[in-house]
């Protein structure tokens, strides 16, 4: 922006030599200062004397003004400096006519000849026309305006007296102002009549900016005027009109279609939006200004290409207010926004009741009163109003215990109480705590959330089915215990039980059902008398249960069998007849393991082999027998005992 304006003060001379000074230089006076004139062109004027006297080269005589100009010089536009002259009687030689401005002691003048330039007897215009800036001025800065006579070489005293009137003194400058309103603007579509407020921003700049938001569902043209808002200037010049729209998008757009961002609780808060960026074709210079809240980080910018942008963009980091997607960066498409926030909830757990305070736990059972406790981020002691707390308790499979919200809470929140009973189940509860600082999810921008977690766990019974059973060694022996919720009267299923003896045996259980665990148990080894078993049952949020000698088992003595497989058997001359036995026990059926003693009344040579598993094997020696050559029979009796 440009305004031409006549920087000289009084330069028509109507108010006498007021704030001009005139200054001469010569040894005989040849130029000489006269009064105020009241005529001129048209009224007032000042008269310089070049008098009949001897001039040497250099001599001047001039009327000069001193002006301090506080704005920049335009760039590519001329400076005017003019006067009116009226010459009288003689006409000299080498002497001149002479404008000059003066910028900080950078001059720029010019010089008129009198006897090749000047006309007497009427009124003229002399002029000096420049580009200020092409000889190094520059402003803001003095300048000094100079009119009058110059003598240009020598010249002897003697028929050359003569009058120079000068008038009318003007010198027209381009410049860029630095003032406020210097113009008026008017937008039609608000109020065609009222001016709205230019601010200027530097030497010949400025702005408009009207913060009101437009919405049109079609093509509209906006129209808004732009007048001169100053007096005392000659022209007035805007060179450049920039218009620049801001489109506002909260940041918090849609996802997904929907209004709003999505955000993903945890530490820190996630928080993912989308941009729907349209540019005209022959809209220039684009850039997006996108609000934020002034905790979020912005950890991702991607255009409609998934190219991450970040690293072009600047506002960004947390403790600004908004980011700017700058020109040559932003396009049109779908942009997705990424980032990130503080959590403002500083801890939460869980409390038992000790029967005087509540203490912080991890685990809780059957009857115990329990409640919830947050502490938010001390940061929101002044933002909690309008602001929501929800706690929700989770089930072991997902589903809701109890959930509740407190608003505009404190920094120091309770829930609850809640007793364990009969609804709450074995198992981890997951709770969760959600505060947002509004109400109303469109403009939600600041989360705090908490998820921890407690076991519920019961009181257990572990019982015998049998504890006490007299068996025989060998006999079959199901071994079975029942394990039960003692808290609910529920049978616990699939836990681990094991087992072991005084004799030796160990092992696991074989879940049954309905709470019974079972072994199937090899007691052919077991020595006759009393043997006892211990049991341990564990699972997980349940009581765990270790208990000594809860079955006892008694081995009874039982007759001895023998069992000859083969009972005939056909055997050579001077060989061995050999028989297999089996040791059992009369009532078990099955072999005793151990030494036996086996004897026979066989009258030749004999061995026995025991194999200490109830096998026994038995051979005679039918060395010299029978003294006959015939197949003979013979009866052998077995005799057994064992300890």
């Amino acid at each position: 922006m440009s305004q031409k304006k006549d920087r000289v003060i009084n330069g028509t001379f109507d108010d006498e030599y007021n704030g001009w000074t005139f200054k001469s230089k010569s040894i005989n006076s040849a130029y000489l200062n006269q009064p105020h004139q009241s005529f001129g062109n048209p009224d007032g004027s000042v008269k310089l004397m070049l008098d009949n006297k001897e001039k040497f080269k250099g001599d001047y005589g001039y009327y000069e003004q001193n002006i301090t100009i506080q704005e920049k010089l335009s760039v590519d536009k001329l400076a005017l400096l003019s006067f009116d002259y009226y010459s009288e009687l003689r006409i000299p030689v080498n002497v001149s006519a002479y404008l000059a401005i003066i910028i900080d002691n950078v001059e720029k003048n010019i010089t008129y000849d009198f006897p090749t330039y000047i006309q007497s007897n009427s009124w003229e215009k002399l002029t000096l026309v420049y580009d200020p800036t092409v000889v190094g001025q520059i402003l803001p800065g003095n300048v000094t305006v100079r009119v009058g006579v110059y003598s240009t070489g020598y010249h002897s005293s003697g028929g050359q007296k003569g009058y120079f009137s000068i008038d009318n003194i003007q010198f027209d400058l381009w410049t860029m102002p630095n003032q406020m309103n210097i113009v008026g603007i008017q937008d039609i579509e608000f109020n065609s009549n009222s001016n709205r407020t230019y601010v200027n921003s530097t030497y010949g700049n400025g702005y408009y900016y009207n913060a009101t938001e437009r919405t049109y569902t079609a093509n509209k043209e906006i129209i808004f005027t732009i007048s001169q808002n100053i007096t005392d200037i000659d022209d007035f010049e805007i060179e450049t009109i920039t218009i620049n729209v801001n489109l506002l998008k909260r940041i918090n757009s849609t996802i997904q279609g929907l209004d709003g961002s999505l955000y993903t609780s945890g530490v820190p808060t996630t928080w993912t939006t989308e941009i729907i960026i349209s540019m005209p074709l022959d809209y220039i210079n684009n850039r997006a200004e996108i609000l934020k809240s002034s905790d979020w980080n912005i950890t991702h910018i991607y255009d409609g290409y998934a190219i991450d942008r970040i690293q072009s963009c600047t506002g960004t980091s947390s403790g600004s207010s908004k980011f700017f997607i700058p020109n040559g960066v932003l396009s049109s498409g779908l942009w997705r926004i990424e980032a990130t926030s503080q959590n403002y909830i500083s801890s939460g757990s869980m409390g038992m009741w000790n029967g005087s305070i509540f203490n912080n736990a991890s685990s809780i059972t059957y009857n115990d009163k329990f409640q919830i406790t947050a502490t938010l981020n001390e940061a929101l002691e002044l933002l909690l109003t309008n602001t929501q707390l929800n706690c929700s308790i989770e089930y072991p499979n997902g589903t809701i215990f109890w959930e509740g919200t407190q608003t505009s809470p404190s920094l120091n929140v309770k829930f609850g109480n809640f007793t364990v009973g009969n609804n709450m189940s074995v198992g981890t509860y997951q709770v969760k705590l959600v505060w947002t600082n509004n109400e109303t999810a469109l403009y939600r921008d600041k989360v705090g959330f908490l998820q921890f977690g407690f076991n519920v766990w019961h009181y257990t019974n572990l019982t015998a089915v049998n504890d006490y059973e007299e068996k025989v060694s060998g006999e079959p022996f199901l071994m079975k215990v029942n394990f039960t919720d003692y808290s609910s009267n529920l049978y616990i299923d699939f836990a681990t039980v094991t087992f072991n003896s005084t004799f030796g045996p160990s092992g696991d259980m074989i879940y049954f059902g309905s709470g019974i665990y079972v072994v199937d148990l090899d007691i052919n080894a077991f020595t006759i008398g009393d043997h006892y078993f211990s049991f341990n049952a564990s699972k997980q949020y349940y009581e765990n249960q270790s208990i000594r000698n809860l079955i006892h088992l008694k081995i009874i003595e039982q007759p001895l069998a023998l069992e000859v497989p083969q009972t005939v058997i056909s055997a050579d001359a001077n060989s061995y007849a050999v028989f297999q036995i089996n040791v059992t026990g009369a009532i078990s059926r099955t072999p005793l393991p151990g030494p036996v003693n086996v004897s026979t009344d066989w009258q030749k040579n004999f061995t026995i082999s025991d194999d200490e598993l109830g096998h026994v094997t038995l051979n005679l020696s039918t060395d010299n027998i029978p003294l006959e050559s015939i197949i003979k029979t013979y009866t052998v009796t077995i005799f057994a005992n064992k300890t």
